[in-house]
């Protein structure tokens, strides 16, 4: 029995061990109505390929060559909060992943470079990015001032009555 590779662009489209050589593929072949493909390889008998997979994601010898190669040369993907450095694959940061689109934040959040973390926009962002009005800054303020204002009059009246 021999092996061979029907291939189309570099892709595994069949794998055949036979002893029918390249003719009884092509039978095959046609049998099964696949006439795109660029060429019949015959490869070493001891070697596994995989259909679907890239003829570039093996060595000469035909064994699969590492994930962080086959990475390297684009035949496989890596996660997107992924990537590649050197010879390793390392999670992305926090920025990254937000610059690539991996987390997404909505309009009123920010990512924060001192604290490296994602975080609520400011009053003054959200002016600045234009999702909040002056007004409505200045209504915010005003409630904010008269809830301290009721919690302070609490406090004393508790205070009054010994109870804090």
């Amino acid at each position: 029995m021999e092996t061979y590779l029907v291939l189309k662009q570099n892709k595994i489209l069949r794998v055949y061990k036979t002893s029918q050589g390249e003719k009884g593929i092509v039978e095959s072949l046609k049998n099964e109505k696949i006439i795109d493909y660029d060429e019949i390889k015959k490869i070493a008998n001891d070697t596994e390929h995989a259909t679907g997979s890239d003829t570039r994601e093996y060595d000469k010898e035909g064994a699969l060559r590492p994930f962080i190669d086959r990475a390297k040369d684009g035949l496989i993907e890596i996660r997107p909060a992924y990537k590649i450095v050197g010879n390793e694959i390392i999670e992305k940061t926090l920025k990254e992943k937000i610059m690539d689109n991996v987390i997404k934040i909505d309009d009123y959040q920010i990512y924060d470079d001192v604290k490296k973390e994602i975080r609520p926009k400011t009053q003054e962002e959200l002016l600045a990015s234009g999702l909040i009005t002056q007004e409505k800054i200045n209504e915010i303020n005003k409630e904010k001032l008269i809830q301290e204002e009721i919690r302070k009059i609490a406090i004393e009246k508790l205070e009054a009555l010994g109870k804090l």
